[in-house]
């Protein structure tokens, strides 16, 4: 019988051997992957109601500005009348600078919401966040974040998807004995390993690493 039909039982140990570590990295580089894929995907998740919460957040702003731009505008109209003079036109003098003051803070909490602390920079921080000024996370922020999270999600399922395919065609090659056949299945499943590799670091690198 030739060697081509059937391997000797020294080489075919040494395959399975050389095989079966090949096997063992890329099932270790299958958990990294499902460790990162999990970890990023409840990221999104997390970012995507982070997102929400901020939109509704600054919505809800803006409710209160237009109903105090309501109030300065009759505060105004007031104003604007024959009746409004001495101590009366004072005291709605007063409250129209009290509703502007809080205009021009409301416009800058919304500012600060939408684009974060860090957008608006330290001299336009008005929201304390946590006991602390400046940490606001705004939605636009997490908007890019839940974007990239998605992204990189699609890569670790991309990673996943070839390295899953190099463990079936290294598996199957441990059931044949013509070592040309053999082989070919092994290097698909070295190919389609470092592809998977390739994507499972792009993912990372995307993300920042664990």
């Amino acid at each position: 019988m030739s060697n081509e039909a059937e391997s000797t039982p020294s080489k075919s140990d040494s395959y399975q051997m050389r095989c079966g570590v090949t096997l063992g990295i890329l099932a270790a580089i299958m958990a990294a992957n499902s460790i990162g894929g999990a970890r990023w995907g409840a990221a999104a998740l997390k970012g995507a109601g982070e997102k929400g919460t901020a939109y509704a957040w600054y919505q809800s702003k803006s409710i209160k500005e237009s109903m105090i731009e309501g109030n300065r505008d009759n505060v105004l109209a007031l104003l604007e009348t024959s009746d409004a003079k001495g101590a009366y036109k004072e005291r709605l003098q007063a409250n129209l600078d009290r509703l502007n003051k809080t205009l021009v803070r409301y416009a800058k909490e919304k500012q600060e919401i939408l684009v974060g602390s860090q957008g608006v920079g330290k001299e336009n921080w008005v929201i304390k966040h946590n006991g602390e000024m400046g940490k606001v996370k705004g939605a636009q922020e997490w908007e890019v974040a839940v974007t990239l999270y998605e992204e990189a999600g699609d890569i670790f399922d991309l990673s996943a998807l070839f390295l899953q395919l190099s463990l079936v065609l290294g598996s199957i090659s441990l059931l044949l004995n013509r070592p040309s056949v053999r082989n070919s299945f092994y290097g698909g499943m070295v190919g389609l390993g470092v592809v998977g590799l390739y994507f499972l670091v792009q993912a990372f690198v995307m993300v920042g690493g664990l």
